[in-house]
């Protein structure tokens, strides 16, 4: 196999292309699916809202599907192609006119393939490196860093090309550039397949047509039932009950494996995975009240001669997140605290604090709207996305460090999954909070009330995070008083 001077295996840039087109895409469809669904159906903002809450409970749970079916069918490698043809074909069936049905299907199969790369990108670059080698440790800061630069990339390119041409031809512009990223994938598919087979322990050894074959049928299966859950509300109610009871039964069953004395780790580590909960029910926000604010209060930001939609500043969250990384580690280093629990904790506090006071930010920009202050209402928005970043690159990698530090190695696999559970709960409340109030802004055309609308949430929102920031700060109190 072929290295550059870095150590790096050449084959290992072609899955940073495969990360950079999901963060890509993934993140685009995410901050823009109540735009679209508002514009190009006519739906209501809460009926928006309710399909992107669902849709981003699915998102997060397909990783857990997606890893259970690439340990025992298909292999991680083979994954990444199905990943690929699979948001193809549903990049090309949002392209195409078409009823609500088939909407939903074509959503959820791009979801189904998002989730097949989440599940399989970092186990194939684990298996390209020697055990602890260092090359590896930076190869998973330069995947983090192409996903996030996709992120970046996505709402701008995404929403230019809908305001100025169309929907369609934006996703037609998506599907092709997965299209020649599977290309480039499978110009190294052979090495790659070569460093995965020494680690590749299928539970169904069957030929590559039956894979196929069972693969397809499977899909197809999945994205019906999937349908059926946003037709039946009385079967998404099940399907959230089940996300709820799959994560107590990881917990219940994490206890029982533990010995009598470790019941406090999982203790803190469910607390920390209910506070990452809250956060995200608020930074997924950027998909759903705030892009619906952005679209309609201030309509087109104009930088010189070049124009993009207001929608595409959240493109600005990942880019904060990347660049608070330089700055929020070396000064969390600093933070003098021999216990482990405590250190974490005061992460996540001034994480939450952050949150907070980003979506007062927000709020000052909203009621800025209703005087027409177009340069207080976008700066204030930028800080806001600042505050925001820099509370995700806090919270999220430390529910991740203490996954890490308190569950033995032979199960931390699992609570990854868990990790994605209660992701995909914020998802679905995060879709609920979005409808706060009796008053749908969709039939609303007073600006002067649009501002108060939106100014209403985003307060709810920060007084929210300013309630779960205080129930923190009294366990980081408490936690140090134990220690003395």
């Amino acid at each position: 196999m072929n290295f550059t001077s870095q150590r790096h295996p050449k084959v290992f840039w072609y899955l940073c292309n495969i990360a950079f087109w999901d963060g890509y895409f993934n993140f685009a469809l995410i901050t823009l699916l109540v735009v679209y669904l508002t514009q190009m159906f006519g739906f209501s903002d809460h009926k928006a809202y309710a399909l992107y809450g669902i849709f981003l409970s699915i998102s997060y749970t397909m990783p857990l599907l997606a890893g259970w079916v690439s340990d025992r069918l298909i292999s991680g490698s083979k994954a990444i192609i199905y990943a690929n043809i699979f948001i193809m074909i549903g990049c090309v069936m949002l392209a195409l006119p078409h009823p609500h049905y088939v909407l939903f299907g074509a959503l959820f199969l791009i979801a189904w393939g998002v989730g097949l790369i989440k599940a399989n990108s970092n186990g194939l670059l684990s298996k390209l490196y020697p055990h602890k080698s260092k090359a590896q440790e930076q190869g998973y800061t330069w995947l983090y860093a192409a996903m996030n630069v996709g992120a970046i990339a996505g709402p701008i390119l995404l929403s230019w090309i809908a305001s100025h041409y169309s929907w369609s031809l934006g996703f037609l512009v998506s599907g092709t550039f997965f299209a020649i990223s599977l290309v480039l994938y499978l110009t190294q598919y052979r090495f790659i397949r070569e460093q995965e087979r020494p680690h590749l322990q299928l539970a169904w050894d069957i030929s590559v047509i039956w894979q196929a074959v069972l693969m397809l049928v499977g899909t197809v299966v999945l994205i019906v039932v999937l349908a059926l859950l946003v037709i039946i509300p009385v079967l998404f109610n099940v399907f959230v009950a089940l996300i709820i009871a799959l994560a107590v039964y990881a917990f219940y069953t994490e206890w029982r494996k533990a010995p009598k004395t470790s019941w406090r780790p999982l203790l803190f580590l469910l607390m920390l995975y209910v506070f990452m909960m809250m956060f995200f029910i608020t930074e997924f926000q950027v998909g759903g009240a705030l892009a619906m604010f952005a679209t309609r209060q201030i309509g087109t930001l104009h930088l010189g001669s070049f124009s993009i939609p207001a929608q595409s500043t959240a493109a600005l969250l990942p880019l904060f997140v990347a660049l608070g990384a330089f700055v929020v580690n070396p000064l969390m280093n600093k933070v003098q605290a021999d216990h482990t629990a405590f250190r974490l904790m005061f992460r996540v506090f001034i994480g939450l604090l952050l949150a907070a006071l980003a979506f007062l930010l927000f709020f000052d920009s909203a009621s800025s709207s209703r005087e027409i202050d177009m340069g207080l209402m976008i700066g204030s928005l930028v800080l806001g996305y600042l505050l925001l970043g820099v509370a995700e690159i806090l919270i999220a990698p430390t529910a991740l460090a203490a996954t890490g530090h308190m569950i033995d190695k032979s199960r931390q696999s699992t609570f990854m999954g868990v990790y994605y559970l209660f992701a995909a709960l914020a998802g679905y409340l995060a879709g609920k909070v979005s409808s706060i109030g009796q008053i749908d802004p969709s039939m609303v055309t007073d600006r002067v009330m649009l501002g108060l609308i939106y100014s209403k949430i985003f307060m709810l929102l920060a007084i929210g995070m300013l309630g779960v920031c205080l129930i923190a700060g009294l366990i980081l109190l408490g936690m140090r008083l134990l220690q003395r």
